[in-house]
């Protein structure tokens, strides 16, 4: 079956399930290369050679075994040839890595070559320009990918696009240093001889702008690193395949909740947040305080002083709880003391904690508080006063646990607004936890929780869709007493974000319907699916969205099944 020039549903159910050959590539742009840079079979130990291989600085790639398989080199064509100008050098040879490779005046049996006589010049850190010989029209979804290097520190270098028209795009690329990768690399210089792996970077020209212009001419100047040397090895002119998450699977469960908010916009000054035990979790509802209860109003001795350093907890009372100088209270010893607050910290720190943390310095101005009435089960602590890390601003922060019935209050009076790090705000449970993801608690009436997380279907790109590929997604977190599923193609984004009318609350549509793919019988909680995309250039530029739906026995709702989030692709040239 052949596409045609459809409607883009009618493409995708005519098209995207047919298998095809070879993959299509994006249009290779033969750049005017100055330098013999990449190592080739027969070029290794011959750094003398007058018309042989040298490195930009001390190292290089090895393609003494061809060109590498790699993700990233999908549509590029580098060049696989000894004895030829390969790459486009930007810098001074002599002058990288402060001169410690600068070419012998005469061969003497070392490791760092004479000047070749394809080099005329050793300065090329002026402009390079390549002048296309073919112009290159500029239609929807199309940039210029390029591959480089960058030696001794990475850095960064300028791209200029000249059009017909004689309008001109310049962008600056960026890239860390070579050393360290996945692709063959050499040492020693010119010698070629193997060493480390090397890395390479691709970066992007975005020609959105110039819609019907044709690029007649690209420029490489300006390296931000004098030090250093610049290699580009390839370029590409197409549409770049693309794929990427969205939307959210269900059903969503946590057991945690969390704000990460900056200090200049933090907005609980004289908020009370009440966390109720409902025995499956929490039903948390924030409204209008008055900052912290008086000191002495839980025990009329005052409570204790705790004696906190920076960074630091301590065991508090008879109640089993720590008391974190960075504002929370566990149940336990054992959280993490780090001074700045991070989701992935709290949500798998060991202990149930509530948090209102920050980099405090208890040590450095205020105190901090620990009361407790043990007959009933309840403990307080109060920062009062206590200053965040570089500032001098007083904190006031109470935090109520009753370990009876696993209630908290957390009360906030006034806090500074100049501390240099985030507050983090909220609870988690003991143990590893999945991240809900971050909530504006201020803005939110009532945030449940449940005793145990439960992570929503997921559905993630492996791949991105080239033309005359197979783009593969991967299903993941599929529950335990999923029977089968179903793969949904579609050419939109129907953009439904509660199905509950459809009895699936919770769960979104995020795919139209235009080809249904199944039932297929997951093993395990994965399951991958893939979609040949034809070698069809009427494709490029097209937008395809997948999901996935699964359905259980006993079902998990009044329809039966559930859903992933969505994935959206450009179908690409490269």
């Amino acid at each position: 079956m052949k596409c045609s020039t459809r409607t883009p549903a009618k493409l995708l159910a005519l098209c995207l399930l047919v298998s095809s050959a070879a993959v299509a590539q994006g249009t290779p742009v033969a750049l005017n290369f100055n330098f013999n840079g990449i190592l080739h079979a027969g070029e290794a130990g011959l750094p003398d050679d007058p018309m042989g291989f040298r490195s930009i600085s001390d190292r290089a790639l090895d393609f003494r075994n061809g060109v590498p398989i790699d993700p990233i080199l999908v549509g590029y064509q580098l060049v696989d040839i000894p004895g030829v100008l390969d790459i486009v050098h930007l810098g001074n040879r002599n002058q990288h890595d402060a001169g410690n490779w600068a070419f012998d005046p005469a061969p003497d049996g070392d490791n760092i070559g004479t000047q070749p006589t394809w080099l005329a010049s050793v300065d090329q850190s002026g402009p390079q320009t390549t002048v296309l010989q073919t112009p290159l029209t500029v239609t929807p979804g199309v940039s210029l990918g390029f591959l480089y290097q960058i030696s001794n520190g990475g850095g960064s270098f300028d791209v200029t696009v000249t059009f017909a028209s004689g309008a001109t795009l310049t962008e600056s690329l960026a890239g860390a240093d070579w050393y360290f990768g996945s692709f063959p690399g050499t040492g020693s210089v010119d010698s070629g001889n193997q060493d480390q792996n090397l890395s390479l970077t691709e970066g992007r020209v975005d020609l959105a702008s110039y819609l019907g212009d044709a690029v007649t001419e690209i420029t490489f100047s300006n390296r931000s690193n004098s030090n250093g040397g610049v290699a580009i090895v390839a370029c590409n002119f197409g549409v770049k395949a693309a794929s990427a998450a969205f939307g959210a699977g269900c059903v969503r469960e946590f057991a945690s909740f969390y704000e990460q908010v900056a200090s200049e916009s933090f907005d609980l000054t004289n908020t009370d947040m009440i966390g109720v035990s409902s025995g499956g979790g929490y039903v948390v509802v924030t409204s209008p305080g008055i900052g912290p209860l008086p000191i002495g109003s839980l025990d009329p001795t005052g409570g204790t002083l705790l004696l906190l350093p920076d960074d630091g907890q301590t065991p508090a009372g008879t109640l089993g709880l720590s008391v974190g100088s960075n504002g929370w209270l566990a149940r336990g010893t054992g959280n993490s003391n780090a001074s700045t607050a991070a989701p992935q910290l709290a949500l798998n720190n060991p202990r149930d904690t509530v948090y209102a943390w920050n980099d405090l310095l208890p040590n450095s101005a205020g105190m901090v508080v620990y009361e407790e009435d043990a007959a009933a089960g309840q403990a307080r602590v109060t920062y009062d006063g206590v200053v965040a890390s570089g500032t001098q601003d007083p904190c006031y922060i109470q935090i109520d646990y009753n370990v009876v019935t696993a209630d908290w209050v957390l009360r906030f009076g006034a806090v500074g607004f100049t501390a240099p790090q985030d507050w983090f705000v909220g609870y988690s449970p003991g143990g590893p936890s999945l991240d809900p993801g971050p909530v504006d608690i201020s803005a939110a009436a009532v945030i449940a929780t449940q005793q145990f997380d439960t992570a929503p279907l997921g559905l993630a790109p492996m791949t991105s869709p080239l033309i005359g590929s197979v783009w593969t997604v991967e299903v993941t977190d599929i529950p335990p007493p999923t029977v089968f599923g179903v793969s949904i193609l579609g050419a939109s984004d129907p953009g439904i974000v509660d199905l509950a009318a459809l009895g699936m609350p919770g769960c979104q549509l995020r795919s139209s319907l235009d080809v249904l793919v199944g039932p297929w019988s997951p093993i395990g909680s994965a399951y991958t699916y893939g979609v040949s995309v034809p070698t069809n250039n009427a494709l490029i530029g097209s937008t395809i969205y997948t999901q996935a739906a699964t359905f259980s026995v006993p079902a998990v709702n009044a329809f039966g099944a559930i859903t992933s989030n969505g994935v959206v692709g450009v179908v690409g040239s490269f």
